[in-house]
């Protein structure tokens, strides 16, 4: 089978994007659940990890050795699983401050599934890019995870010194994903404190989920406790000017819609968020919102014009827009391996997919109404 072979830059020297990536225990694609440590002393040639990683809806375990190691030049690598083993070799250039990384894969099937070799090929070679894409992104981060309110978050900061106003980032169904990272370094790449609760933070994904949309149906609950904790320990902050606004993407965007009429932020924006009797009835009461909606979305179908309707009878000031070729979710580019089945099956119907045109339009929207309604 041929090689895979690809290159990326890093804006990060050799020396921190080596180091990163020979321990195994530094995860950055998205399919590794959990990685550990097998051997002892310090990482070099031989040191063996083992993982585990999520493959077509089960767990799968692979022990990965290092087989060449010369910091920080080349490190190789075995990744051994079931039927196959997956020889890789990484080469980190010096380029300014950066690093070109150059990789080199290859799949070596046994018994059977030689038989799949071809099948196999187009696989590793669709998944190989967004792993070193998944690493740039991880190494090229600005934020940290933190604890705010006692609501574990990832907060991202603008460079510089100051007080800066501060936006609430609220993730979709989806939970603490790569995408929701993004949303945050944007908006703190753009002059904004940005921190992103994880509302799952109590427990399994799917037992959080249901009591989250439980909270949001009876308008109360522990998931409204945890946003208003992590909104007022970020206003209370020396670095934050104390005028907060909230962004939301689908579910996350149901409660930005929820929170714009508690007086409590200076700006919202609404990403096809849902919108319940009692949340359009309260609309009179909202601080000003950013409303993004895509036309294909049929199961928001009416959203937008409805939502203008209602905010420009009560006067609120709003930029309520819908983008006729996006469907559901446009602006949530989520890494491959973090949308599990369930979620990719709903999205058929929703027309879920990431547009970025429309995604650039509407950033640039948000950013021009948070301008307005929440710099001094």
């Amino acid at each position: 089978m041929e090689p895979f072979t690809g290159e990326l830059v890093i804006d990060r020297s050799p020396t921190e994007v080596f180091d990163f990536v020979a321990d195994e225990r530094n995860i950055y694609d998205s399919r590794i659940l959990h990685s550990e440590k097998l051997t002892v002393g310090l990482i070099g040639l031989g040191t063996r990890f083992r993982s585990e990683m999520a493959s077509m809806g089960r767990t799968v375990s692979m022990t990965v050795e290092i087989t060449a190691y010369d910091r920080p030049h080349l490190v190789a690598t075995t990744s051994r699983l079931t039927g196959m083993a997956i020889h890789s070799t990484l080469r980190f250039e010096p380029t300014g401050t950066r690093t070109r990384l150059r990789w080199q894969s290859q799949i070596d099937p046994a018994g059977a599934l030689k038989l799949l070799s071809p099948v196999l090929g187009v696989l590793g070679r669709r998944r190989m890019a967004p792993i070193w894409t998944g690493l740039k992104r991880t190494l090229e981060r600005t934020g940290d995870h933190v604890s705010l309110g006692d609501v574990p978050c990832y907060l991202a900061a603008p460079a510089g010194e100051g007080r800066r106003p501060g936006v609430v980032v609220l993730h979709d169904a989806l939970g603490m994903t790569t995408d929701l990272r993004d949303q945050a370094d944007w908006l703190a790449a753009n002059g904004y404190l940005a921190p992103a609760p994880d509302l799952y933070h109590r427990g399994s994904r799917i037992r959080c989920m249901v009591q989250t949309m439980r909270a949001f149906s009876a308008g109360h609950g522990d998931t409204f406790d945890d946003i208003d904790a992590v909104r007022r320990a970020l206003a209370s902050r020396d670095d934050c000017s104390g005028r907060v606004g909230v962004i939301g993407f689908c579910m996350g965007g149901g409660f930005a819609m929820a929170l714009a009429p508690t007086a409590r932020y200076a700006a919202a924006s609404v990403n096809y968020g849902t919108a319940g009797q009692r949340e359009l009835s309260r609309l009179g009461e909202a601080c000003p919102i950013v409303a993004s909606y895509g036309g294909r979305d049929r199961s928001l179908r009416g959203a937008a014009a409805n939502v203008e309707r209602l905010l420009t009878e009560h006067g609120v000031d709003h930029d309520v827009k819908e983008y006729p070729d996006a469907g559901h979710g446009f602006l949530n580019d989520h890494a491959p391996g973090e949308t599990p089945l369930w979620a990719a099956v709903a999205g058929r119907y929703a027309a879920t997919a990431y547009n970025q045109p429309a995604a650039t339009d509407a950033r640039n929207r948000i950013l021009d109404f948070f301008a307005r309604h929440l710099e001094d």
